[in-house]
């Protein structure tokens, strides 16, 4: 290794302004750094941009004496055209790109993701029928319940099924979210048809969430049971029963609709209450004896 290499090593540090145990990746790092002071200048403190990438290179383990593809490269085809139509400086753009390269991917990804969510809020069509789980109860396939949906009612467009899983013991701040979204869900008139577990069905019940078992009866056109199990005294009027046990439907078991006790139930002043109807029709209809 000659004198001259090692002095123009030494030289190449200064430069960069680091030691002979600054390792490669510390390397590039400076060196990116570096690259931000030359934005709007061929030079800086008496040190050009020509002589930061020379240093460079020269660390890196590139010989610039005899190998001349190894020097500085020329601004890339795409700066080179950013420079041409907005009248800038080629290198500067590509410094630019090369110190701003991930900002620049992130902020593309995020224009991405914006035209799609734009797109989806454009192109989305209005839930016309609600069929939720609250508790502990599953529904193993989504998609594959909205499209039974579709099949017993084709003039539904966009049915949704949605299991909201709260386990026995869940706590802390997922839980805290669920238990929010579903309050504002029914406050918002979201839901139709409902299917809950026992502590949730007492618990929504007393709010007065549900319509009783009573007037369903009268909507459906003959008795449903009224399991005195499932009577509840409501925080305003009198107890009622709200819900009919649905656990042994072979319905929601070809559905995939999974759970150790299933109450069926219809969210007060449903919004989609006709359509509700005939699938708790069917629901209980499906019931196992």
């Amino acid at each position: 290794m000659g004198l001259k290499y090692m002095k123009d090593l030494i030289e190449a540090r200064k430069v960069l302004g680091i030691n002979e145990n600054t390792t490669k990746d510390e390397v590039i790092k400076r060196y990116e750094m570096l690259l931000k002071k030359y934005k709007e200048s061929e030079e800086v403190d008496g040190v050009k941009v020509e002589d930061i990438n020379n240093a460079y290179n020269l660390i890196m383990g590139y010989d610039l004496s005899d190998k001349p593809e190894m020097q500085p490269s020329e601004p890339s085809f795409f700066s080179k055209l950013w420079a041409k139509l907005f009248k800038l400086d080629a290198k500067k753009v590509d410094n630019f790109f090369l110190y701003n390269k991930y900002t620049i991917i992130i902020s593309i990804v995020g224009i991405i993701l914006l035209f799609s969510i734009i797109k989806g809020v454009i192109t989305r069509v209005d839930t016309d029928f609600y069929l939720t789980s609250i508790g502990q109860i599953t529904i193993e396939d989504s998609e594959k319940v909205q499209e039974n949906i579709k099949k017993i009612t084709p003039s539904l467009q966009a049915p949704l099924a949605e299991a909201l899983y709260i386990g026995q013991n869940d706590q802390g701040e997922q839980t805290y979210a669920m238990m929010m979204k579903i309050s504002a869900s029914l406050a918002a008139g979201e839901m139709d048809l409902i299917l809950v577990d026992k502590d949730m069905y007492d618990s929504l019940a007393k709010q007065g969430a549900f319509e009783t078992v009573d007037d369903l009866s009268k909507s459906i056109g003959f008795s449903l049971p009224k399991d005195e199990e499932l009577f509840v005294k409501p925080e305003e009027g009198e107890g009622a029963v709200y819900g009919v046990d649905v656990t042994n439907s072979q319905f929601l078991k070809e559905n995939g609709i999974k759970g150790k006790k299933i109450i069926a139930t219809i969210r007060i002043n449903a919004k989609h209450k006709d359509i509700a109807l005939q699938f708790y029709k069917s629901i209980f209809e499906t019931i196992k004896k």
